[in-house]
């Protein structure tokens, strides 16, 4: 890349970040950014913290295999994916951010459910959790 040295972009890119799973974690993204943009002027400070835990554990999920963590806290987050937008659509300013809410929990679902079957569904696999050691030998 003309005017960067030593910095390999690559190297931020997540593992498998064409699959399927990888896809429904850049959705669930755009959609917390979707859901910030329109929340109005009177939100309170407290669903945008919310909306920041949401993204974090999102990316946190997406990247779990670049740094060791206890996989309970993969699944917890995975949980929590699901679990933060029904509750911001139940506290959402506007019905837009309510709805989005519920889309939110939709699409985060199927990273969930790939969490459990990570281990006897191949095609539904997650790669991450699978680098990690998610599944015995």
């Amino acid at each position: 890349m003309p005017g960067v040295e030593g910095l390999n972009l690559a190297e931020f890119l997540p593992v498998a970040p064409l699959s399927w799973v990888s896809i429904m974690h850049y959705l669930v993204l755009l959609g917390t950014i979707a859901m910030l943009m329109s929340t109005g002027d009177q939100t309170p400070t407290v669903f945008l913290f919310v909306l920041a835990v949401e993204g974090l554990l999102t990316g946190a999920s997406l990247y779990a295999n670049y740094f060791s963590v206890a996989l309970l806290f993969i699944w917890l987050a995975r949980v929590a994916m699901v679990a933060i937008p029904i509750v911001i659509g139940g506290m959402g300013p506007t019905e837009t951010t309510r709805s989005l809410g519920v889309f939110i929990a939709i699409v985060a679902l199927p990273i969930l459910v790939s969490t459990f079957v990570t281990c006897t569904v191949p095609i539904l696999a997650d790669p991450r959790l699978r680098m990690i050691g998610w599944c015995p030998s």
